[in-house]
């Protein structure tokens, strides 16, 4: 079939289930909510290919603007069987014709990444692996003892924290977050003052904690336990940059990990996953971040950390 066949052309908001259905396809593990707030935030960074003869939506790519003049390229996916024929590499040139004077940034998939520098976004900002950790079952499943974290009741009670993690203002996706979370922890040291906090997200395939940030091995600790108190059976995302190899280590403790199925080569031995990880690339500047307090970015479709 020829490529004239397929217009590019801007995405529809009926589209979303469609796009959506191709994410869940490759296991991105993320709900339709979260397409929907993209699409509400950058209705024009959207386009699709659609077969002219059929109708057929065949490949999607968005771009989505995260403020200080940088966008986010986000959800690029082809149907398998049209991969490797120009169809999504004409989609996401006119996603990024919308973002001219944008810093572009995008979190690839392994092996994917050449064709992003191919793009403009040759610059190497961090690597996160996304892993999917399964609660381990204490010993006679007796309770572990623990100190009961803050629950998050305002989002702006952690917006001047959340100041020391990203660099970039971004208050408004964070109440948004907040607002279709099912719930979030803060954890305060002796003096009351706030050094961590996370939102816990559900997804298709359990829970996400979106964002996770921990100062701290107490604050750590503390709010991973009392995840576990009160989602004691959810599979839990989490989207760690790859340095943090010590709190890798304590998560261990707590659950039994693997890397995310959309992460993962398939041809890699099992044991090779944690070593693919995804990679953070921009097109301008590199991006200021407290990387070594990131237990779980925020999102990789609304920020870098």
């Amino acid at each position: 079939m020829a490529e004239s066949v397929f217009e590019i052309r801007r995405l529809k908001k009926e589209d979303l289930v469609k796009y959506h259905a191709f994410s869940d396809a490759e296991v991105w593990n993320v709900g339709i909510d979260v397409y929907e707030k993209m699409f509400e935030i950058s209705p024009n960074g959207f386009f699709c290919a659609e077969n002219s003869e059929t109708h057929e939506i065949v490949s999607f790519c968005g771009a989505v603007d995260i403020g200080d003049n940088r966008a986010i390229v986000v959800s690029f996916i082809t149907k398998p069987e049209l991969r490797g024929r120009g169809i999504g590499t004409r989609v996401i040139k006119k996603v990024l014709e919308q973002f001219e004077n944008y810093e572009i940034i995008v979190n690839s998939a392994v092996g994917r990444e050449k064709m992003y520098e191919r793009l403009g976004m040759k610059k190497f900002l961090y690597q996160t692996n996304q892993l999917i950790c399964r609660p381990k079952m204490s010993k006679n499943n007796e309770k572990r003892k623990f100190s009961r974290t803050d629950l998050l009741l305002e989002i702006d009670d952690v917006f001047e924290f959340d100041q020391k993690i990203c660099k970039s203002e971004r208050q408004n996706i964070l109440k948004w977050f907040f607002k279709t979370s099912e719930k979030g922890y803060v954890a305060k040291n002796e003096k009351e003052e706030i050094n961590g906090y996370a939102l816990v997200r559900k997804t298709p395939l359990g829970i996400s904690l979106s964002p996770f940030y921990a100062q701290t091995e107490t604050s750590l600790r503390e709010i991973l336990e009392n995840v576990l108190f009160d989602f004691p059976t959810c599979d839990v995302q989490i989207c760690l940059p790859i340095e943090n190899k010590f709190t890798l280590k304590i998560l261990e403790e707590y659950f039994h990990i693997k890397i995310s199925s959309c992460c993962v080569s398939k041809d890699a031995p099992e044991n090779l996953a944690l070593s693919l990880p995804n990679t953070w690339l921009g097109s301008k500047e590199d991006f200021e971040f407290e990387k070594s307090s990131v237990v779980s970015i925020l999102d990789f479709h609304y920020a870098v950390c």
